[in-house]
Formats: structure tokens, sequence, C-alpha cells
């Protein structure tokens, strides 16, 4: 069986220029802010725009353990190979974990984008003083 790790090794449909979503869809630039107002258009949930977070905080657990799950099948059924239909579904998963993940930074009041660069001065805070690895939100 496959490593799914050593999958990065092989050329994914990105690297060999091709998209991993349906191709007959629509294709934009699309940014942070603009996403996080064009999915917020679809949002009807209870609570929503009252700051409360778990009803997207509990969507983003569920699609997160749906992306883990489809993984887990590639791995058993699979054999650790992870075919273009698969790489559909998964693409397809990980959007309703951003599309949450949209959800949640409304309701915290910032956007996908500010997080997006507070992550991105985080780690190469990290990767400055060399840890990258280990655990810990403080290191």
């Amino acid at each position: 069986m496959a490593d799914v790790a050593t999958q990065e090794a092989m050329p994914t449909p990105q690297m060999r220029g091709e998209r991993v979503t349906d191709p007959s869809a629509p294709r934009c630039r699309l940014d942070f802010v603009t996403y996080q107002q064009e999915a917020m258009r679809t949002a009807f949930y209870p609570g929503r725009g009252s700051g409360n977070v778990a009803y997207a905080a509990l969507g983003l657990a569920g699609e997160s353990g749906e992306v883990a799950n489809k993984v887990k099948k590639v791995i058993r059924d699979d054999g650790g190979v992870c075919s273009d239909a698969r790489r559909l579904e998964l693409a397809s998963e990980v959007g309703d974990v951003l599309w949450y993940a949209a959800a949640m930074a409304e309701e915290l009041g910032v956007t996908l984008e500010d997080i997006a660069q507070s992550n991105l001065m985080k780690l190469k805070l990290r990767q400055q003083s060399g840890s990258l690895g280990g655990s810990g939100d403080h290191r």
C-alpha cells in the first residue's frame, strides 16, 4: 500500500497544468475578500451575524472530517493512490471547509484575507526562528 505522503513526488493535475475542479466551470481570479462576501450571500444558519461561532465551528469540523474520511478511503480502497476522481471529490470537500472558514471569520468580525496574512506572518516568524516544527501556539 503506497503512503499518501509519497503522492507529493507524483505529478498532480496542477503540476500538469490541469484544473482540479470541473473544467466546464467558469474560471476567474478570486481574492479572499470577494470569496467571503459571495459565500456569505449563501449563508443561512441559526444565529448568523450574532458573533456566535458555534455553528460555523461545528460545520468546519464536520467538513474537515469529510476530507479526512475521503483520504482514509484513498488509503483503504485505492492503495494510497489518489485518482483524478478522488482529487475532484477532495477539492469539493476542501471548498466546503473554505465556506465554513469564511463563516467563522465572518462571525469573528475579520476577513479571510486578514487571517491568511496573519497566518503567513506567524509562519515566517517561526521559519526565521527555526521553530516551524514542534508543538504549541507560542513557539
